[in-house]
């Protein structure tokens, strides 16, 4: 986890975009309730520390289904970017509750490209998307496995200036 130090650099009351893993919470068994846990926690302490503005995210399975409460509960402003037109129809039946409220609860829905015709469009779409949030945020958070989740790929081959990039990592090497 960053020190208050370390996130000076990036400073308070900027907008942000947040990125996470689809496995999160990273673990699977009985520890993956203490690890959600734990995870959740360090982006609750960064967030607080850094006070944003405003929140820019792709929902989807894993740590952006379950930060969007926290950015409600901590009462953040969050805009979500939908990659193209008919994204979220093929959402699994347990997150459309969850999406609807998001959705509804969001200061905007902003939608990037029409429907994709071909899985190569469809991964244009996100990586606009992902361009997109880049673009209008200040500092860009990716919360990944130690892996180099799709975002974080996508964004440390397309920019040089990589001096906005947190990236939080809670794998415990030492864990079992």
């Amino acid at each position: 986890m960053l020190g208050k130090e370390e996130l000076k650099h990036f400073g308070q009351d900027k907008i942000i975009g947040l990125f996470g893993d689809k496995r999160f919470p990273f673990k699977t068994g009985p520890k993956c309730a203490t690890a959600r846990r734990e995870g959740l926690s360090h982006v609750k302490s960064l967030l607080l520390q850094m006070n944003p503005k405003k929140v820019y995210l792709i929902p989807h399975r894993g740590f952006d289904e379950l930060a969007i409460p926290l950015l409600s509960f901590l009462e953040i402003p969050y805009v979500i970017v939908n990659p193209y037109k008919g994204y979220f129809d093929k959402i699994e039946s347990s997150s459309k509750v969850r999406l609807l409220v998001a959705l509804e609860n969001s200061k905007a829905v902003i939608t990037i490209g029409e429907r994709p015709k071909s899985a190569l469009e469809h991964e244009k779409s996100y990586e606009e998307a992902i361009d997109f949030i880049y673009n209008v945020s200040d500092v860009i958070v990716c919360v990944t496995a130690g892996n180099v989740n799709k975002p974080l790929k996508h964004i440390q081959e397309n920019y040089q200036k990589e001096d906005k990039v947190i990236i939080l990592n809670f794998i415990d090497e030492n864990s079992d």
